[in-house]
């Protein structure tokens, strides 16, 4: 180093540090001070706030006031949830920001002081620069709400836009979705019609469905039993066919153990919408207990009809226990049970005699199943409508037994239906017809009468009183004639009175239950009283039950039963029980249960029970597994000298002949509806699957009605045990899968489900191409061309695709075009009011098929005056 240099370095360090103290640090603070204020100064040119266009999910587009730093976008927190309709309040310095997302229990917190969010439970540290507080908003990072929230949000820096994806079924995207379908569709009523409707055909090359169960059971001492049986549906002459058979070992086949149903429907139709040739269930007030084969005919249409009011079931099973419930093997609702094991179910009145099956499905896996008839007395059809059914064949007897039943319903009113009829039975009420009237009558909106009268037989009615506190009066009374033939019986009256209470307070929740319940018989009176109390409380359910039996007033027997379900532990249920005799003041039996879940499987139950009345011990095991293709379970009893046990499974084979395709399915599906999705990857987007275009997995939709879901391993979702005959309106949701060029054209599909099939409904999702251009104007400085210039895109026939309009510096863009030929066309007429002309003004390109979408960019419209084209 130079000597003169190095003097000069060092002469003016020295002279730096003998400045004096004071004027040493007021340099400082001048030097720091301009570096503060040149930093500031960089900041303030770096950050802007700027409108942001928010595009949420293809569903539209809002502007969002946000600031960007160095290419991070930071979004308004309180902006942002309120345009989304997300529960928000904050403080006003806007140091914390809380609410809840959908739920009031997702509850939310943002704290700027401390710099963390907390969400679900879970509390998340933020980096200091995330967040950015003015004096009337808090910005978050853009990155944060993915993985805090669930709002995904991709920004896009030289569009200025904000992409939302998210999963969460939030109300203002359900509405949006809505929208764009009123909007797309033409209509404004809040219905949502479809954007193609699949029909329905039963043929016999479409396939079949067939059920099958075998059961085994061995008991000391005694001959092993055997049962299996198999039912096959299938489509025959356009109608629904169905053959049962059964076998068991210890009785003789035969014909009358066998069923065989044809079945025609027509909803559409005016005069007969159903025509039946087999097995026929007429519902006769007479007695028969054979099989009758035959024809029924009838203008009442197959399924629900809800437009005059429901008649309500309620009934109890275990706590939180899925209960479906099916009318005439259709499946007609379902719902989970409280924590009392409280359901109830309204039953549309158009449903008179129905043989009703309600199947319990556990938490676990169980699977128990109820059938009955329940005679629903009351049927109303709209006013001014005329309704027949009518049905005639032979009795499967010794005898030489005919039937027949005629009936018809006249809506009188909006609240009164009429019906009459006649029935006869040539070997029943000797050899009498019996004619009978029906009437149903409404009254207000909590009360139901409706009465019956089969002259010679019976005289009937029944109440049904919806009260406060959601409790419900039930009375039934039907008196018999004294020397009436057509009923096999000695009852001359039947008297029935149900109240039931429900509640709930907090935490605790409770189900009160009062029957009464007499018989009067020629010589004597019996009755029943009942009383059943079902209590939750803390993971606890107790049910507590009191009956008494009486004869001509007299006690006769009076006990109570005690049980509990006690679910503290993971996975295990310990169940005791408890019979008590009043009349002997004895305990009779106490039973204790332990049940078992086998995760994914199905579950496992032991249990000892202790009949002190026969001081015998009873110890037995059950266990019962579900998989995709059957349903097994094994039990097993055994006591000192007693020992049995049984081995069953079941399942159903669902064959479409197109497809070549075999499912096998746990549960029975034999007379009802099956629907198979089967999204697929349309890469050419011809609507039809070939062989290079793969399935896809995570499909998500809705259906408009109960069902089982089942997902194969091919990727395609089968929705079982479908009401048949009805029509279902599948939605689905356009942001099942990642990919943002992969787009649903036809998201709402209406199918009319056919018993007895497995409909294939496929889903082309096509894949969708970006295209990305500018308008150029060489005379001017920047290069570039001001906004508003129209340009149209044209498929390889001339047909219009799309419109766009060129943004303030010349860019445009479009988004969702099929593989195909197209031309980019510039609007002529309107750059020629301008002054200007273009040099080329159509541009020709092809949008290719792959499974990432294909993006065409480098599109340039350059316009010159007109002088200066030659």
């Amino acid at each position: 180093m130079p000597k003169g240099l190095k003097s000069i370095i060092q002469s003016t360090f020295i002279g730096i540090i003998k400045f004096p103290n004071e004027a040493l640090y007021f340099l400082h603070i001048l030097l720091f001070f301009f570096i503060g204020l040149q930093t500031s100064a960089a900041q303030q040119k770096e950050i802007e706030i700027v409108p942001i266009s928010l595009e949420i999910s293809k569903l539209g587009s809002y502007n969002i006031l946000c600031i960007v730093d160095n290419y991070k976008v930071y979004v308004p927190v309180i902006e942002f949830f309120e345009l989304l309709k997300i529960k928000n309040k904050h403080t006003s310095n806007f140091e914390e920001i809380s609410g809840f997302i959908i739920q009031e229990e997702n509850n939310y917190n943002l704290n700027s002081l401390t710099n963390e969010i907390y969400f679900e439970g879970k509390t998340t540290a933020i980096a200091p620069d995330d967040i950015k507080i003015t004096g009337e908003a808090v910005y978050l990072e853009a990155s944060n709400f993915g993985p805090i929230f669930g709002l995904q949000l991709n920004f896009n820096y030289r569009k200025m836009s904000l992409g939302l994806k998210t999963n969460l079924k939030l109300p203002f995207i359900r509405s949006l979705e809505r929208e764009q379908i009123y909007k797309k569709l033409g209509i404004t009523a809040p219905t949502i019609s479809a954007d193609t409707l699949i029909p329905g055909h039963l043929r016999i090359n479409e396939g079949a469905i067939m059920d099958w169960a075998v059961t085994s059971t061995q008991i000391s001492e005694r001959k092993s039993r055997y049962t299996a049986t198999l039912g096959i549906g299938a489509g025959v002459l356009g109608g629904e066919t169905q053959l049962n058979l059964y076998y068991n070992n210890q009785s003789p086949v035969e014909f009358s153990h066998q069923s065989f149903r044809w079945r025609y429907v027509n909803n559409s139709a005016r005069s007969l919408k159903e025509v039946v040739f087999g097995r026929i269930t007429p519902s006769t007030i007479s007695s028969v207990f054979n099989p009758i084969y035959g024809a029924s005919l009838s203008s009442s249409p197959s399924i629900r009809r809800t437009m005059f009011g429901t008649y309500k079931i309620q009934d109890k099973t275990e706590p939180d226990w899925l209960v479906e419930l099916y009318v005439n093997d259709n499946l007609l609702d379902y719902q989970r049970a409280d924590k009392n094991g409280a359901y109830s179910f309204d039953i549309p009145l158009i449903y008179g005699n129905s043989k009703i099956t309600f199947v319990f499905i556990g938490p676990w896996g169980e699977e128990r199943t109820q059938e009955k008839r329940i005679n629903i007395p009351y049927d109303f059809i709209p006013k001014g409508t005329l309704e027949y059914t009518m049905h005639g064949g032979k009795v499967l007897d010794d005898g030489d037994n005919y039937v027949f039943k005629g009936q018809f319903f006249y809506g009188l009113g909006n609240r009164i239906t009429i019906g009459a009829g006649l029935e006869y039975l040539s070997e029943g009420n000797e050899g009498k017809p019996i004619p009978f009237t029906t009437s149903s009558v409404r009254l207000g909106s909590n009360l139901l009468f409706s009465a019956a009268r089969y002259f010679g037989v019976l005289s009937q009615f029944s109440l049904n009183v919806n009260m406060p506190l959601n409790a419900q009066l039930q009375i039934d009374y039907n008196a018999y004639e004294r020397d009436q033939k057509a009923v096999l019986h000695s009852v001359l009256q039947k008297q029935k009175v149900v109240l039931q209470l429900p509640l709930k307070i907090n935490k605790f929740s409770s189900l009160h239950r009062f029957t009464f319940a007499k018989l009067k018989l020629p010589q004597y009176d019996v009755a029943n009283l009942d009383w059943h109390t079902s209590l939750f409380l803390y993971g606890v359910n107790a049910n507590f039950s009191t009956t008494a039996i009486l004869r001509d007033s007299e006690q006769i027997s009076l006990y109570s039963n005690l049980s509990m379900q006690l679910q503290h532990l993971p996975e295990i249920a310990i169940i005791p029980e408890l019979k008590y005799e009043h009349n002997s003041q004895t305990i009779r039996s106490v039973k204790l249960a332990v049940e078992k879940r086998i995760i994914n499987l199905g579950a496992a139950r032991l249990f000892y029970e202790r009949d002190l009345a026969s001081n015998q011990n009873y110890l037995g095991f059950s266990a019962r597994f579900n998989v995709n293709h059957l349903q097994f379970s094994v039990s097993e009893r055994h006591s000192k000298k007693y020992f049995s046990t049984t081995q069953a499974a079941s399942g159903s084979i669902l064959y479409h002949t197109k497809s070549d395709r075999i499912q096998f399915n746990n549960m029975h599906s034999m007379g009802q509806g099956v629907l198979t999705l089967l999204p697929f990857l349309d890469l050419n987007a011809n609507g039809v699957q070939d062989k290079k275009e793969p399935l896809l997995h995570g499909l998500k939709y809705s259906l408009d009605g109960g069902h089982r879901k089942r997902k194969n391993r091919n990727g395609s979702i089968s929705l079982l045990n479908l009401v048949p005959y009805k029509r279902y309106l599948l939605r689905v949701n356009p942001g099942s899968f990642d990919q943002i060029a992969w787009v649903i054209k036809d998201p709402v599909i209406a199918i009319d489900v056919v018993p007895n099939q497995n409909q294939q409904i496929y889903i082309p999702v096509s894949v969708m191409g970006e295209i990305e251009g500018h308008i150029n104007n060489p005379t001017t400085k920047s290069g570039k061309l001001i906004g508003g210039i129209p340009i149209t895109i044209h498929d390889v026939h001339g047909k219009l695709v799309a419109t766009i309009i060129s943004e303030n510096d010349g860019y445009f863009g479009y988004f969702g075009l099929l593989p195909g030929q197209y031309e980019l066309r510039i609007d002529k007429t309107y750059i020629k009011n301008l002054g200007m002309a273009p040099k080329v003004s159509v541009l020709p390109f092809q949008i290719k098929g792959s499974a990432d979408g294909d993006f065409l960019d480098g599109f340039n419209f350059e316009l010159l005056p007109i002088a200066n084209i030659p």
